[in-house]
């Protein structure tokens, strides 16, 4: 939809005609095929050109709502980037009122989801566009940004184009200006944020973001008075902490023995000790040699400590910190032997707190679906004597089936999520299939209305059939059963079927 249109200042017949085609789309049914006739009366140009100039408040409220709208389809992005839009662009990440750039962000993250999109962007130097929202004090408009170079940056164009001198130089400025206040404190993390997940993303990318120094400058916040700041920070630590390139920075740099240290002082203030141990078994989950010293009786001790605290999110944060230990065979040893932490860890099933139930039971999956050695017995067995140690009504899997019947659907995924974890081992088959209605209810296709649930289902069921032992455990028509309901898929649905055939018949 190309055009041979110049702006010119719009005098007040011509906006109102204008807005009146506008307020006449936006009470039509949003089509593809009516917003490119609109645009082909009213050209988009025009309609940005109104963010430079003074309108009504309801003037303003119907251009962007049109635009709202229009941007919802695909053409319209594509329209968006043409030269001579360009600088209205650059126009409006500068406007005063929020909710145009809050428009900006969002689309200009729409246009990179694709290789063409970025590629296009960076021709028409609108990434920098992109780069300039990061320091919007609007939240809502810096997340979209936020989001938007993580998307691009998974192209190699877009990679560059964030490490591009002129790029660094300019995200460099923001996080080295003097007299921070409160406001460009934030965008600072914010930008410190960006580059924490994007060494996340790849060894390559992570090698980029070490040679971009932002790195070195979250841990010079490290021993920042600021209380909103130091959690900030503790996070993006955690951020690094899940890959091993990050962890190694950390411990590269001294962070790990200093946060290992202060994590399971008794003395540390309980705010940040709960994410200090939580990151510590992170790093430690990561199998390395170098994070074997970790795992030490101070730490299970600490971890003990705030299962008992009476703060759910200490609770919460000490479930997952179990997970991440329990993840490896020495630490799954270690936590069965530890009979406190463990009896303390497992009653959390009990827990009349929704949010911590839930946590509970995505800790126990998670350790059940971790990836352990296939060949180290002593896996199964330690999981054995877990799920043992779990309260049950009359047993463990008599405790799972009654919370499905709750109406929390977080619990239900997470149980779900247990299931497909016990699937794995000869113990948790038999735990599941020896449970009166357990068949049933795993071959009910009505039973979950997610996707998320249906998958799991399929998972469950997958993980089951999939061993060279299971025809040793369960009779050969429940296999043939299983094996019927893995090749139908995660999201067949038997009237589906019944309509095919009967069409098939007519």
């Amino acid at each position: 939809m190309p055009h041979q249109f110049v702006m010119q200042t719009p005098v007040a017949e011509f906006v109102e005609d204008t807005i009146a085609q506008l307020d006449e789309y936006l009470k039509k049914p949003a089509t593809d095929l009516f917003t490119k006739e609109l645009f082909h009366t009213v050209p988009l140009q025009v309609i940005l050109g109104f963010l430079a100039d003074p309108l009504t408040p309801e003037q303003s409220d119907t251009v962007l709502s049109s635009l709202e709208r229009a941007f919802d389809f695909p053409a319209v992005v594509a329209e968006l980037l043409h030269e001579e839009h360009v600088p209205l662009l650059y126009i409006a990440v500068g406007h005063p009122d929020p909710r145009v750039r809050r428009l900006l962000a969002r689309v200009l993250s729409k246009v990179v989801q694709t290789e063409e999109g970025v590629t296009r962007m960076v021709q028409l130097n609108l990434f920098m566009v992109l780069l300039r929202l990061l320091e919007d004090s609007d939240t809502s408009a810096g997340a979209s940004a936020v989001a938007g170079v993580l998307a691009a940056v998974k192209y190699p164009i877009g990679l560059q184009s964030l490490f591009a001198p002129e790029s660094l130089d300019y995200l460099k400025n923001i996080c080295s200006s003097s007299g921070m206040t409160r406001e460009k404190e934030a965008v600072r993390l914010r930008v410190l944020d960006l580059f924490a997940t994007v060494s996340s993303l790849s060894a390559e990318a992570h090698e980029l973001v070490l040679k971009s120094a932002f790195l070195h400058d979250l841990l010079t916040l490290m021993d920042t008075k600021d209380f909103v700041v130091k959690f900030n920070v503790i996070e993006l630590l955690e951020k690094l902490g899940q890959t091993q390139w990050g962890g190694q920075f950390l411990l590269d740099q001294g962070v790990v023995n200093r946060i290992a240290m202060e994590a399971v002082d008794p003395n540390s203030d309980p705010l940040f000790a709960g994410r200090l141990i939580r990151l510590i078994a992170r790093l430690y989950s990561l199998g390395s040699v170098h994070f074997q010293h970790l795992l030490s009786p101070a730490l299970l001790t600490s971890i003990e400590r705030f299962l008992m605290s009476s703060d759910e999110s200490d609770k919460t944060t000490a479930l997952s910190a179990v997970a991440h230990i329990a993840s490896t065979p020495n630490g799954l040893e270690a936590v069965v032997r530890h009979s406190s932490l463990l009896s303390k860890f497992v009653r959390f099933i009990d827990s009349h707190v929704i949010p911590v139930k839930a946590a509970f039971y995505e800790a126990y999956g998670s350790i059940l679906n971790s990836s352990f050695p296939a060949d180290d017995p002593s896996v199964e067995e330690n999981l054995k004597v877990m799920y043992n140690t779990i309260p049950g009504d009359p047993n463990p899997m008599g405790s799972f089936m009654n919370q499905l019947r709750a109406p929390f659907p977080e619990i239900r995924a997470a149980v779900l999520f247990v299931f497909s974890g016990l699937a794995h081992y000869q113990f948790g088959v038999r735990a599941l299939f020896s449970h009166s209605g357990f068949l049933s209810f795993l071959l009910n296709r009505e039973s979950e209305q997610t996707k998320e649930g249906k998958e799991l289902k399929h998972k469950t069921v997958s993980n089951v059939i999939h061993h060279t032992w299971v025809r040793s455990v369960l009779d050969p028509t429940v296999i043939e059963e299983l094996e019927k309901y893995y090749r139908q898929g995660p999201f067949f649905m038997p009237t589906q079927a019944a309509v095919e055939v009967a069409t098939k018949g007519s």
